[in-house]
């Protein structure tokens, strides 16, 4: 398990060096970049974020995958982060085969997409719409650099209440 440090040993995020701020831009300006263009989070903001998914009543677990691409088609390899997906609390012991992949987590696309709510009854209305909300939440948080700097690169990551579990990920 790898625990993050504490707000005081969080260093405050850099002020953006190359912005230009005297003179005016004007024209058609291409960002190029991929991925998320917020400013980068705090291990805090992180944390909170996570803990938001993690406090919906129902769910057990949360998990990502990160790496960065050894092959994108020309494009630049960027760390991105990937497949979000929660785990409900166990039912029983035959509960965990439930989900995307039989492993009892359900992918954030299933969630807001294609849900099934016959196979989760024991999710209410009011519950799936806070897990809807903490996901889009979390999602739009930019938290590559958190992530790269505590798991590490081509990793899967799966939070809990207790910590954070990291394990090495194959992806193409």
């Amino acid at each position: 398990m790898i625990e993050l440090g504490t707000e005081d040993t969080v260093p405050e995020p850099k002020p953006n060096d190359f912005e230009i701020k005297d003179r005016s831009i004007s024209g058609d300006v291409h960002n190029e970049r991929r991925g998320n263009l917020a400013p980068p989070a705090t291990a805090a903001e992180f944390i909170e974020a996570t803990d938001a998914v993690l406090s919906v009543p129902g769910i057990h677990a949360v998990r990502w995958e990160c790496y960065t691409p050894y092959f994108n088609d020309g494009e630049p390899c960027e760390y991105t982060i990937h497949d979000l997906a929660v785990k409900l609390t166990p039912l029983d012991d035959e509960d965990d085969e439930r989900g995307d992949y039989e492993d009892g987590f359900i992918d954030s696309w299933s969630i807001s997409y294609g849900w099934e709510r016959g196979e989760y009854p024991e999710l209410t209305d009011a519950t799936f719409k806070a897990l809807e909300k903490a996901l889009k939440e979390w999602e739009s948080l930019a938290k590559e650099e958190v992530c790269r700097q505590n798991f590490g690169d081509h990793a899967q990551i799966t939070a809990t209440v207790e910590g954070f579990s990291v394990d090495s990920y194959d992806h193409d």
